[in-house]
Formats: C-alpha cells, structure tokens, sequence
C-alpha cells in the first residue's frame, strides 16, 4: 500500500509507466488498486546482450544483484526514450525483473517447450529461491 498512498499523494498529474509486457505485473498494479492509473510500455532494453555482459564480469553477481540490475537497466533504457516537455506532468518509470535460484545458478525464462520441461524437472524436489528487483525513477521535464 505504500506506492498506492505515496501515489495518491503526488496526485492526478503524475504519469506511471510499467517498463514491462508481463500481465502478471499489470495484474499486480491492478490489485494494488492502480487499475487504470498506468501504462504498460515493454522496456528497448536488450535483455540478452545485458545477461552476456553481465556473466563475463571477472567478480560475478548474485542473483540478488542480477535482479536489481535488470529492473534498473529495464526502466533506465525506457527512461532514456520519454521526450518530456516542459510543461508535461511528472512521470515514474517502474522496472521489475523476477528470476528463479537454485544453489546460486539463475534460471533465465524458457525459451521453448523443451526448455521449460527441462527447468522444471531442475526445479523438481529441489528447493529454490524467487527473486524480484524493482527500480522506479521519477522523470520530470
């Protein structure tokens, strides 16, 4: 309820663009009572190119990092398209990223059928961990 009554506060005139095309993330705007207070706008970022880089760094991030990483560079590269003009009203840019870790490794979304089998028979008995990253920037003109 924070964000809700923190957005609340800010008033009418305050844009908020979800920097993805997840419908579970708009879901989850929609039942935090932001149903119709919102744009979706899927982020340019260029998800694989930022997990190669990434993955080559000589100290590697934990997926904790990696989370927090992609959900800032996914709302910064949307960020870095709004052309605002100076009398255009406040704009936040939400970006999330949600990633799967089991002993450490990062289980990225499948990329097909066979994938997705394939992460899930990984995942059978094993416990895991969920992790989301969110980053929110405020943009003004």
């Amino acid at each position: 309820n924070l964000m809700v009554s923190q957005t609340d506060q800010l008033g009418t005139d305050v844009r908020l663009i979800l920097a993805s095309q997840s419908p579970r993330r708009r879901e989850i705007l929609d039942m935090m009572g932001l149903a119709g207070k919102f744009d979706a706008t899927p982020s340019p970022l260029d998800e694989s190119e930022l997990q190669q880089t990434l993955r080559r760094r000589e100290t590697p991030v934990t997926p904790v990092e990696y989370t927090q990483l992609l959900a800032e560079e996914k709302a910064k590269a949307l960020v870095e398209t709004l052309t605002l003009q100076a009398n255009d009203s406040p704009v936040l840019v939400l970006g999330s990223d949600t990633i799967v870790d089991l002993d450490g490794t990062i289980l990225e979304k499948p990329v097909d059928v066979d994938d997705a089998i394939a992460t899930l028979s990984k995942l059978s008995g094993q416990q895991h961990s969920v992790h989301t990253g969110v980053a929110l920037y405020a943009v003004t003109a």
